[in-house]
């Protein structure tokens, strides 16, 4: 029986792929909305808009176990988990501060005292999540590329 917390048990989707599919569907929408093709405007857009919260949400399906993603390392795949995370309020708080209001790991640092834990574990959490890098994940060239 193949264990399902294994990369190898999904598919690898591709982060750009996705992106590209949610860009064009935001595009055929705002074309829509004014009855007119708005072509690569819409596309640029929808990254301005929408790419680093995209990422953000991806990174989490892949350290949910979730969705498997190549852009990110199949070591990683599944280690926030339910039976694998550290403890769960602090996750908790971490991600809903992570997504809804966009911190950097500073800002975790600054209000360090509002996160029931110590310092390390609170580290060690946001070096599972790696926001520094997710920042350096540039959205794919046909997006911000020439129409």
């Amino acid at each position: 029986m193949q264990d399902c917390k294994s990369p190898s048990h999904l598919p690898a989707l591709s982060l750009y792929e996705e992106a590209l599919r949610e860009a064009d569907a935001f595009k055929w929408l705002e074309s829509e909305r004014c009855c007119r093709d708005v072509g690569h405007w819409a596309r640029s857009e929808w990254v301005r808009r929408y790419w680093p919260t995209f990422v953000r949400w991806k990174r989490l399906q892949h350290l949910y176990g979730l969705h498997r993603y190549l852009e990110f390392e199949d070591a990683e795949f599944g280690r926030l988990a339910p039976a694998e995370a550290p403890r769960h309020d602090v996750v908790q708080y971490v991600m809903q501060r992570f997504i809804v209001d966009r911190w950097e790991n500073l800002h975790y640092l600054w209000r360090a005292e509002s996160v029931d834990c110590t310092r390390e574990e609170l580290l060690q959490l946001l070096e599972v999540i790696g926001i520094n890098r997710l920042r350096g994940m540039q959205p794919p060239a046909s997006l911000i590329g020439a129409a």
